[in-house]
């Protein structure tokens, strides 16, 4: 409900108290603000635009550097000519600073509302949290939808170029902006032209400005198709329905949960099937919103029409996350403000002859009041644990590098784009391991985090790739722990952990080791150990390479082609080379022997087990292989002998008496079959 009589006095001219008092309120809020920020650490999406920028030469850069951003790009450019000036970081704070201070003096000196509920409205959560301390492109939104609101009520069709301009640049803020934007002008223009306050050249001209603003934040909007945030849910569902709806009342009444990972959160969350009692709760909102703006169908229009662009974008396009979600909260104090300054006089019925009447006059008294005391206690318990916790811990991290001087080495980071972060607070470019680049930022195509198997291999892999080209000690900023005692070089050096929104660093030192055949082939081996074999036979082509004559790389080799890829003919070649640079190594005859057996050459393979007795006579493996050969060559007795060799030396091998009872059975001797199998069986009860 209007308070009429300040609205009076500013439309009358006497507002020499509301300046007053919106400049004593705004400079208590930039007070009470700036000192929060000290308590901020910046998190991914603030540092990743400052990183954009930082990284860009020109506009036209800023424009091509983020392109994949989803956005259009005035937040952007504003950050490009700060840094014209300074490369501190912290002055992208003081700049959004700015702006919502900016945005809290427009709304108190402008708005029909009574100063105590202007201070109640700039209290809330959005004003006084979420597009205040933590830097993104939204307070500029809500700097230029109250100005442009403020300048419409106040003057009407006067400096309506002006406005138009400020649309112009409303536009150029975020895709919401847009959606409650072209609706908000349309409106203005729908009243101004009704009351015959705007020529027909006025409008075209206005028209063509804002028009324009529409067309260049929609082209710098939208992203190369092969962008990695493109998503879109056409899906029916019931439950996605009532997520998507839940969402007002998250944002009407944003108390998160009462954890320090309380950020984008809701109080009601824990409750089970919450999505539904948040997307009831938010139609009794609507109807609530709908009593309040039902005397002017114009208003009624604007709200409904912005409602409905914000959630079915939310459906369709895009779900997001609270501070998205709290344009509707927006457009629902545009549209008080509108609905306060047209209906002025309006009186509350006392008719209470109906429950609807009511319930209509209830609203008009205490819906606002409810849902800005909610906004409240938000604001209060979010700004408490920003301070009492890091928001973020890139800036401890960062901050642990710096005094430690390990910035001076190369990093490498993965969980790309947490750890973009710290490149873009170091003002270094650091190694991004998923998508194989050096950088301050991700690029958001298709081509990085979850886009991009990686395993603990390739980890590996890279880390050493990088140290050998650099050969240098480097740094591996993890966004999750590695813990592999099998990999010596890696020392876990610092681990920050419990920050509101998870984002936590691992720090590790990898030192350099040069890199040596031995090495490169044991750690091959390792991988092999774990199901790794290609990452392995990687290894082994690079020990190869740096040691032609190397026999035992050759031969690992040859069982990576034998054992696990099944090419038969690339085993022999390999194990032919092993051969040649090591003839009596046992190991090699014997691994030559396995892949002719393998391949089905069993004769030529038994001369090869031969061989591999001859150098090795206590190697059972060479005795039991033999003895295969010998079966598959139908020469029982040949096998028997050389089965009963290997007992001598392994008396409780179950599996050579389950080969001599097969030899037996091949000979028809029931007596010795049944022996051996049942000897083979008591050892492995035994076992």
């Amino acid at each position: 409900m209007a308070d009429n009589s300040i609205y009076t006095n500013l439309v009358s001219g006497s507002s020499k108290k509301r300046l007053y008092n919106a400049l004593w309120f705004t400079a208590l809020f930039l007070i009470v603000e700036f000192i929060i920020i000290q308590f901020h650490e910046y998190w991914a999406d603030e540092v990743h635009a400052w990183a954009i920028a930082h990284k860009s030469n020109s506009i036209a850069d800023v424009f091509y550097n983020g392109r994949y951003e989803g956005h259009p790009k005035l937040w952007y450019v504003l950050l490009y000519l700060l840094q014209k000036f300074t490369d501190n970081i912290f002055y992208m704070k003081v700049l959004n600073l700015c702006i919502a201070t900016g945005a809290v003096f427009v709304f108190c000196f402008f708005s029909p509302f009574s100063f105590k509920k202007n201070i109640l409205f700039c209290s809330g959560y959005f004003f006084a949290y979420e597009y205040s301390i933590i830097s993104r492109n939204y307070a500029i939104t809500v700097l230029l939808l109250f100005l442009c609101a403020g300048i419409f009520t106040r003057y009407k069709g006067k400096h309506f170029l002006l406005l138009s301009v400020l649309f112009f640049l409303l536009l150029q803020t975020n895709v919401y902006a847009v959606i409650i934007g072209i609706p908000f002008y349309c409106y203005i223009i729908w009243i101004l032209y009704k009351d015959k306050r705007l020529h027909l050249r006025t409008i075209l001209i206005s028209g063509t400005i804002v028009f324009a603003g529409f067309i260049l934040s929609v082209l710098s909007m939208k992203p190369p198709s092969n962008s990695g945030l493109s998503t879109e849910n056409f899906r029916l569902s019931l439950y996605d329905s009532a997520h998507t709806l839940a969402v007002l009342f998250n944002c009407y009444v944003p108390i998160p949960q009462l954890n320090f990972h309380f950020w984008s959160s809701n109080i009601l969350n824990p409750i089970p099937n919450h999505a539904y009692i948040q997307a009831f709760l938010s139609i009794v909102l609507l109807i609530a919103s709908f009593v309040l703006f039902k005397a002017n169908k114009k208003i009624l229009l604007l709200f409904f029409s912005g409602t409905v662009g914000i959630l079915l974008f939310t459906y369709l396009k895009y779900f997001g996350y609270i501070r998205h979600h709290g344009h509707l909260y927006l457009l629902f104090i545009l549209c008080y403000w509108l609905y306060s300054a047209e209906n002025q006089n309006e009186a509350i019925s006392t008719q209470t002859n109906t429950v609807w009447n009511t319930f209509s006059i209830w609203i008009k008294k205490y819906f606002v009041t409810i849902v800005l005391v909610a906004q409240i206690i938000a604001t209060c318990y979010a700004n408490v644990c920003d301070i009492r916790y890091p928001f973020s811990n890139n800036l401890p991290t960062v901050n642990y590098l710096k005094e430690n001087s390990l910035d001076k080495l190369p990093i490498l980071g993965d969980g790309d784009y947490i750890a973009s972060s710290v490149a873009g607070l170091l003002n270094k470019n650091i190694y991004f391991m998923r998508p194989r680049y050096w950088g301050q930022f991700i690029v958001l195509d298709d081509h990085w985090g979850k886009f991009i198997k990686f395993s603990v291999t390739d980890l590996l892999n890279q880390v050493d790739s990088i140290s050998d080209q650099k050969k240098s000690d480097v740094i591996v900023v993890l966004t999750y722990p590695f813990n592999d005692n099998s990999i010596k070089n890696w020392t876990l050096l610092q681990t920050f952990e419990g920050s509101i929104i998870g984002e936590d660093y691992f720090i590790y030192k990898v030192n350099y080791v040069p890199q040596n055949p031995v090495k490169l082939n044991t750690k091959g081996e390792i991988l092999v150990s774990k199901g790794y074999l290609k990452e392995a036979m990687s290894l082994f082509e690079k020990a190869i390479y740096l040691k032609k004559d190397y026999s035992r790389a050759y031969m690992n080799l040859a069982d990576c082609y034998n054992n696990g890829l099944y090419d038969f003919n690339k085993a022999l070649q390999y194990i032919d080379s092993a051969v040649k640079y090591n003839p009596a190594n046992s190991a090699v005859l014997f691994d030559k022997g396995a892949i002719l057996f393998n391949k089905g050459d069993k004769k030529t393979a038994l001369e090869f087990f031969k061989e591999t007795i001859q150098l090795d006579p206590d190697l059972i493996n060479a005795y039991v292989s033999a003895a295969r050969c010998y079966i598959s060559l139908s020469n029982n007795d040949g096998a028997i002998s050389c089965l009963k060799i290997a007992l001598k030396r392994a008396p409780d091998n179950s599996d050579i008496y389950y080969l001599l009872a097969e030899c037996y059975k091949n000979k028809g001797d029931i007596l010795n079959e049944k022996a051996c199998n049942n000897k083979a069986q008591q050892l492995k009860k035994d076992i």
